[in-house]
């Protein structure tokens, strides 16, 4: 049997399993009592073959609709699914850098510079160290994440703006990846570094812990 014709009888499987579950379960008496209401209803009237008519077909479109929703949210999850396989590389560095700021940011509350500036020398060595890519592409990445932390040490706008341009041209230099892609996550990068590094998205944390400590 072909895997395409195996999977059918599976997801009709699981569509029966997934009616006990206790998402759906529960609004069974609901279902119930709105089609049996219908019927309740219409067998007032003394038209049976009507009633039997107006039942079935609130419970064709009851079930056309609740079909259409869950139709609808697996086309929307597999056309997310291929978007985002298409573009993994450009998720993989942006996230990434991301990830650098943010834990730096965390990490990183108060220090000086000189703090900073060895945080971004350990960081560039261990990415050059772990790093799988040639030789060249494993130093543009290095010199990559050094530039990322470093725009996070408080120095004016202009060096910033000049450390975000210089971590965007290092990420294009060091991607083999197509020029469209490549250039689209390098000048994300370059925002992340910048912007990311000028909000401080962490004051309500470090607000509340400062009334903890001050409490004590």
């Amino acid at each position: 049997m072909e895997t395409q014709n195996l999977t059918l009888p599976l997801a009709f499987l699981a569509g029966l399993l997934s009616f006990a579950s206790p998402c759906v379960l529960p609004l069974v008496p609901a279902y119930m009592g709105y089609l049996g209401g219908t019927a309740v209803i219409g067998s007032a009237d003394e038209q049976g073959r009507r009633d039997v008519a107006r039942t079935f077909l609130h419970a064709l479109f009851f079930v056309v609709g609740f079909g259409a929703v869950f139709v609808l949210l697996g086309a929307s999850a597999t056309f997310l699914g291929r978007m985002f396989r298409d573009y993994s590389l450009l998720l993989q560095r942006v996230g990434g850098v991301l990830l650098v700021v943010f834990g730096m940011r965390l990490l990183a509350g108060g220090w000086d510079r000189k703090k900073w500036t060895g945080a971004a020398v350990v960081v560039g060595l261990l990415t050059l160290l772990l790093s799988n890519s040639f030789p060249l592409q494993r130093i543009g990445e290095a010199l990559l994440m050094v530039a990322v932390v470093l725009a996070g040490a408080g120095f004016p706008a202009a060096v910033q703006i000049g450390l975000a341009v210089l971590a965007a041209l290092l990420n294009f230099l060091s991607s083999y990846d197509a020029f469209v892609p490549n250039l689209v996550t390098s000048l994300l990068i370059g925002l992340v570094v910048y912007f990311f590094n000028q909000a401080d998205f962490f004051y309500g944390e470090k607000k509340y812990s400062c009334n903890r400590a001050s409490d004590w």
